[in-house]
């Protein structure tokens, strides 16, 4: 599906862009919260296009273990770095830990061997807790299947993140982060406020449909398909021929999306229409594939009810009274 954030706490690109971050500093104490690392590795691989695919397909799996960590309500005083649903790269993540001083990490790392190395493709999950100056590993898993184009083609994001999910549940290696601390309605309530009251009015509401397809071609074809002389229509098209079956049960119907919660490349695309409605000429390309988008309404936007956002605003909340707003913002641009 279209990798949108529905809950996403509100105007959050507003304040990350807002000036004058205060200097970098290391924290002083070690603070109990979770960081959420992103990885990929190559063995035997030169080809810059298996490189790029893993770094997108890294982070359709860190979305799917990001839902699961909310879903599931682990808090560790915030939701493991989402204040704002960002995955930080493996190679920033020992400095942006040392300056926020959380003591924990947990790292996905996407993994490919070329067929001289036994041409397998995978994923390593692993969590870190830092402490007294030093690092144990708490919990270490290791998911291989075969790089033959059977096994890719079957294999399932949503599955496999739901797997290794369970299974770091399972390891009860997290159930002391399980709503740790307590949040007062009136503190989340007043965050919404300050938060709804700068929200970008300039920005639009989508109403979207889309087909998901895994290559630009497919997803042409299918364009294609929606100019011939006697072409299907859009909804029957996705019901038949998309591979996101959650939305293509509804003929691609995805709902009102806000702009500021699609991915960058189809906010891109579907604003290049400059208020035009109908489907998008080109396929788009976004982290889980090409995507054909149809634009079928469009309008001002709007903060979302509290009601909608009022666990997003208690994690926000729960995180910043841990991690404070100015030194998140300052780790996160460490390069």
């Amino acid at each position: 599906m279209i990798r949108h954030l529905p809950t996403r706490t509100l105007a959050l690109a507003v304040l990350a862009a807002a000036a004058g971050a205060p200097a970098l500093a290391v924290a002083e104490a070690p603070r109990h919260c979770v960081l959420l690392a992103s990885a990929y590795e190559t063995r035997g691989v030169a080809n810059s296009n298996v490189t790029d695919a893993l770094r997108a397909s890294g982070r359709v799996l860190q979305a799917r273990l990001l839902q699961r960590l909310q879903a599931d309500k682990l808090v560790v005083n915030g939701v493991a770095i989402d204040v704002d649903s960002r995955v930080i790269a493996a190679e920033r993540i020992d400095r942006i830990r040392e300056t926020t001083g959380c003591d924990t990490v947990v790292e996905v790392r996407n993994l490919f061997l070329s067929a001289s190395f036994g041409g397998a493709f995978g994923f390593d999950v692993e969590v870190r807790r830092h402490a007294d100056g030093g690092v144990t590993t708490a919990y270490s898993q290791q998911y291989r299947y075969g790089a033959d184009k059977a096994t890719i083609d079957a294999f399932s994001y949503d599955a496999f993140a739901e797997q290794a999910w369970a299974a770091l549940r399972e390891s009860a290696v997290l159930d002391a982060d399980r709503e740790a601390r307590p949040v007062d309605p009136a503190a989340v309530r007043a965050e919404y406020d300050h938060l709804a009251a700068m929200w970008p009015h300039t920005l639009q509401d989508y109403h979207l449909r889309h087909i998901l397809r895994t290559t630009e071609l497919e997803a042409s074809a299918m364009i294609a398909r929606l100019h011939d002389t006697n072409p299907p229509s859009f909804a029957t098209l996705a019901q038949q021929s998309s591979q996101d079956k959650a939305s293509a049960a509804k003929g691609g119907d995805i709902g009102w999306v806000a702009q500021l919660s699609l991915p960058s490349e189809i906010a891109a695309a579907v604003r290049a229409q400059n208020g035009l409605l109908g489907v998008v000429p080109r396929p788009v390309q976004a982290d889980d594939g090409w995507h054909v988008i149809e634009v079928l309404e469009a309008r001002p936007s709007h903060a979302p009810p509290f009601e909608d956002v009022s666990e997003r605003m208690a994690a926000r909340v729960r995180w910043t009274s841990v991690v404070p707003e100015a030194t998140w913002q300052a780790a996160l641009k460490q390069q």
